[in-house]
C-alpha cells in the first residue's frame, strides 16, 4: 500500500480500518506491536472503506495516509 501511495519506506502513516470482529481483536490486542512493525502513529476503526485486503483468511478494509 505504500508503493501505491508513492510512500518512503520511512514514512509515518495514519491507518485506518475495518473488518470482521477477529480483525477488530486482533488489531485491539496487538495494537502497539502493529503500530511499530508498519511505522504507524496511530490506527483508528472507521467505516466505508473501499480498499479491500485478505488478512489470513479474513476481509479487512484498510485505507492509509501520510502522518
Amino acid at each position: 500500500m505504500r508503493k501505491e501511495n508513492d510512500y518512503h519506506v520511512e514514512d509515518r502513516i495514519l491507518v485506518t480500518y475495518d473488518g470482521d470482529e477477529d480483525v477488530k481483536k486482533a488489531i485491539e490486542m496487538f495494537n502497539d506491536y502493529v503500530k511499530n512493525e508498519i511505522l504507524a502513529i496511530e490506527l483508528t476503526f472507521g467505516e466505508n472503506i473501499n480498499n479491500s485486503v485478505d488478512l489470513n483468511g479474513h476481509v479487512a478494509n484498510i485505507e492509509i495516509k501520510k502522518a
